[in-house]
């Protein structure tokens, strides 16, 4: 029921006031002067406010300066009562915030518009902030959790389905997370790889016929989710058939790109599903395929993890060997089939290492170009073959 609350010093104007109202259907709160209309205000929160202005004590003018001081009344429609309105009065009256005047004798037709009128006005003003506000927040909401360029959730949104899968589904299922990852793709401009992107994003949708689980990690990665009971011959086939279509030409402004994808993938029960390992386990499968060469995919096997602790190990004590001249030059003799005569010799660099031996560079070279070191393992080449 829509509250109002009339204060006014006049007793018998404050009962007709409140009896002409409350015919109206509104529930009524009644003040004989300015300090319980200010307590009243505070207590009822009423929808609107009628007051006298002058009155003994506090004037109708303190009343609305104090309410507009408080977050909680500033924004009530406040509508003067006056015998007489002076110039000055108004224009106090409107400053401080007033929505209209009424003049005393009240008439009631003129006193129940001016009421609905303020009441319609304020709930109009009030939806519009309020769908504004809403627009604000789903906005907001859409900026953290979605990327801008894609259209994709982003990783929180991700995080959360799986745990809706893990409360809503059967323990005995199983799920599956791919993480793809561009090949060769970074360094691309903004614009350019921007398109591509979407392009790519088209293609993976295409090829999964998925919309709804497909998810933007960062930069040029992605996550697809399975969360059907995939077997792994499945995810072998739809796996392939990604590589396979982001390996076709990609255009831009007339012009023929070309790149592949590599795939990590995990697979679990739902009764051990957690998201932030299943995340892991499928980066962990996604590096290793990387490292076995581009555009290929691999599952996840925990003795991956003995491989990235075995690799973090020797990329620490490569940056040691070059600050340690810990590499070696072997000379290999080449020789022309022709005459067998020597036509040159072949300079192999070789990492020799207290612990680990001799280390190829199958083992070492990929771990350099990776972290930067092979421009100064070059450089250190370069110098030890200089006269």
């Amino acid at each position: 029921m829509t509250k109002i609350l009339v204060i006014e010093d006049d007793s018998l104007l404050l009962e007709f006031l409140e009896e002409v109202l409350k015919r109206e259907g509104f529930k009524v709160f009644v003040a004989g002067n300015g300090d319980k209309g200010i307590k009243y205000a505070r207590k009822h929160q009423p929808d609107l406010i009628l007051s006298d202005i002058n009155m003994p004590g506090i004037s109708g003018h303190e009343v609305l300066r104090q309410l507009q001081r408080d977050s909680d009344t500033q924004n009530i429609p406040f509508i003067f009562l006056s015998g007489k309105v002076e110039m000055e009065d108004l224009r106090e009256g409107m400053s401080l915030g007033a929505d209209d005047y009424l003049m005393k004798p009240v008439q009631i037709p003129e006193l129940i518009k001016a009421v609905r009128t303020r009441l319609k006005k304020h709930r109009e003003l009030t939806k519009k902030y309020r769908d504004e506000i809403t627009r604000t927040m789903e906005n907001l909401e859409k900026t953290i959790n979605y990327d801008e360029f894609t259209g994709l959730p982003k990783k929180a949104v991700l995080e959360k389905r799986i745990k809706e899968i893990r409360l809503g589904s059967s323990f005995e299922n199983s799920v599956a997370l791919m993480i793809i990852r561009l090949d060769r793709f970074r360094g691309i401009s903004d614009e350019m790889g921007s398109s591509l992107i979407k392009q790519v994003v088209e293609r993976i949708k295409k090829t999964t016929r998925i919309e709804n689980e497909i998810f933007w990690l960062e930069g040029d990665e992605f996550g697809l989710f399975l969360p059907n009971n995939p077997d792994e011959k499945k995810l072998v086939t739809l796996a392939g058939k990604i590589i396979k279509n982001i390996r076709k030409t990609f255009m831009f402004d007339k012009q023929e790109f070309h790149f592949g994808a590599s795939i990590g993938v995990s697979r679990t029960q739902i009764k051990s599903l957690n998201f932030t390992r299943l995340l892991a386990e499928s980066e962990l499968a996604l590096n290793y395929a990387i490292e076995q060469g581009y555009s290929n995919f691999q599952f996840f096997e925990p003795q991956m993890k003995k491989h990235v602790f075995q690799r973090i190990r020797l990329e620490g004590a490569l940056h040691r060997a070059v600050e340690n001249n810990e590499f070696v030059i072997y000379y290999q003799p080449k020789y022309q089939l022709s005459d067998e005569k020597l036509a040159g010799i072949e300079a192999l660099v070789r990492w020799e290492h207290e612990e680990f031996g001799m280390v190829s560079p199958a083992q070492f070279i990929p771990i350099a170009e990776t972290n930067g070191l092979i421009n100064e393992i070059g450089d250190c080449i370069i110098h030890w073959l200089s006269p």
